[in-house]
This record gives C-alpha cells, structure tokens and sequence, in this order.
C-alpha cells in the first residue's frame, strides 16, 4: 500500500475559487472507490502505485473538462514496502514519539492502532 499527496491546480479561469474544482476531484474519488481525506493544501489517497498514478491521470484531466485551459498537478508518492501502511499511520506515529496519542484518541482524532508487534522502532526520517 503507499501514499500520495495531490495538489491540481487549474489555471486559465474565470474565477480564483479552487473549490468548486476541488469538489469535483474528490466526486471522481468517491465514485472509483478511493480512500481519501482532503488536507488544507491538497488530498491525500491511499492504494497500490498503479492505482494511485491511474488517479492521478484522472483528477489531472477533470479541470480541463471544466474548461481551465491550464493544469498544473503536483503529486508526491510514498511506496513503502516493508510494510503496510495506511491514511493517518505517520500522523498518529508522530504523536506517538511526542507523547500525545492518548489526547487525540480521546478526542476521536487518532487512527485505530494496529496490534502491537516485537518490530524494531520505526527510525526518524533522514532529512
């Protein structure tokens, strides 16, 4: 399973709301069976590589159907393969080094944890 980031961007409009755009995008999501949640700067999907890049083609062309005669897409692909991973996984792994896990559980904010198993820690990412 891996993860992407994508941000589309039409350009060449009539107006400078993204919005009604972006609700387009994740239409298209919910109609392909996507997991998916929208972030602040873009939409986060979640499935195989071939599926997230067959996705990524299909929201690219949606503004242009829409009659932007300009796109610029953005995508950024996590394939981590030595184990599965899931939308919210590196948020909720995040919090659980700072010590906050237990708050945002108990505010229905934190991803199910998965059991726990005698894998090594997870080592912080290299910059």
């Amino acid at each position: 399973m891996a993860l992407m980031h994508i941000s589309v961007i039409p350009l060449a409009t009539t107006t400078t709301s993204l919005s009604p755009c972006i609700a387009e995008l994740h239409r298209e999501l919910e109609r392909q069976g996507a997991t998916f949640r929208a972030t602040d700067m873009g939409t986060e999907v979640e499935g195989s590589v071939k599926e997230l890049l067959r996705l990524a083609q299909r929201l690219h062309e949606i503004p242009f159907a829409h009659h932007a005669r300009r796109v610029i897409t953005c995508i950024h692909i996590d394939d981590r393969r030595d184990k599965e991973v899931h939308l919210g996984d590196k948020v909720a792994s995040l919090q659980r080094r700072l010590g906050r896990l237990d708050a945002l559980q108990e505010a229905g904010d934190a991803p199910e944890q998965p059991p726990a198993t005698d894998a090594a820690p997870e080592a912080p990412p290299s910059s």
